[in-house]
């Protein structure tokens, strides 16, 4: 990017790193959902699980 005086600025984007997301189970769908696409709009790589007994909606949102 140009820079005013001779100035010259850099500008680049990197994720950093890996994102753990836990769903809890009394409210499965709304913190998985929030955690995961922010985590993924930020560039990282991404590891979700759910809650055991909320298995099938957060499967349900992952898999339409």
């Amino acid at each position: 990017m140009p820079g005013s005086a001779g100035e010259s600025y850099e500008l680049y984007f990197e994720g950093s790193g890996v994102f753990f997301c836990n769903s809890p189970w009394n409210l499965p769908l709304a913190i998985f959902a929030g955690h995961l696409l922010t985590a993924l709009v930020a560039g990282h790589t991404v590891i979700a699980k759910s809650a055991e007994q909320a298995s099938l909606v957060t499967g349900r949102a992952a898999h339409p």
